[in-house]
């Protein structure tokens, strides 16, 4: 494994973890910012050359990353090189896209939302007829209630996709609907407009048990 993704809530636990993993690798720790796509070009200047020792780079709060960045970083995933160990970290996984998680070992800590994150929340949601799902989205009322729906589906869907892989297709679009009705909730949009075109969304992405042939 080349890639990890630590996730705390404490951003210096994360950096001293990931100094302490460094150590034990017997890798120098290079700590660069991964805030915009300007950086992930600085990086991939950087990597350009040639490795003399391990080493680690480290990136932190990489949830606060934009979309272009993530997929511009996605591509020095995918070419590993044999030296170097990207360590991430993050207060939330949620946010983060499922094709840069399912290449990553994820280190879990203490997390604020762990006391209240349901693991059957995606599963029964995925799982449902879209008649159903809808009536579960219309059932949020408050924007908070919205919220902490949409944290635990996407968690929970994470956790299906490093289980399942990115093969599982209607599962990541699913993952990415939900991070983009999350990101507009979260900026005042209208929450039931927001669901309801997430409902949408989902059932074309992943119609249903109706029209899936199962019972």
């Amino acid at each position: 494994m080349h890639a990890y993704l630590i996730v705390t809530n404490d951003q210096t636990k994360a950096l001293e973890k990931a100094q302490i993993m460094a150590k034990d690798l017997e890798a120098q720790f290079i700590p660069m910012p991964l805030a915009k796509v300007e950086d992930t070009k600085e990086l991939t200047k950087f990597l350009s050359l040639t490795l003399s020792r391990p080493t680690v780079i480290f990136a932190q709060d990489i949830q606060d990353s934009s979309t272009e960045t993530m997929n511009a970083f996605l591509k020095l995933l995918e070419e590993p090189q044999e030296e170097l160990t990207f360590i991430l970290a993050a207060t939330s996984e949620s946010t983060i896209l499922p094709t840069i998680i399912s290449r990553c070992q994820l280190i879990l800590t203490e997390r604020n939302h762990d006391s209240s994150f349901d693991p059957k929340i995606a599963e029964s949601f995925v799982d449902s007829k879209t008649s159903i799902r809808f009536e579960t989205l219309t059932n949020l009322k408050s924007k908070d209630d919205a919220i902490h729906f949409l944290e635990n589906l996407m968690l929970g869907l994470h956790k299906k996709i490093l289980k399942e892989g990115v093969s599982k297709l209607p599962i990541a679009g699913m993952l990415e609907s939900a991070e983009k009705t999350l990101s507009s909730i979260k900026k005042n949009g209208n929450v039931a407009a927001q669901l309801i075109n997430f409902g949408v969304q989902t059932h074309l992405i992943s119609p249903g048990l109706e029209n899936s042939g199962r019972v």
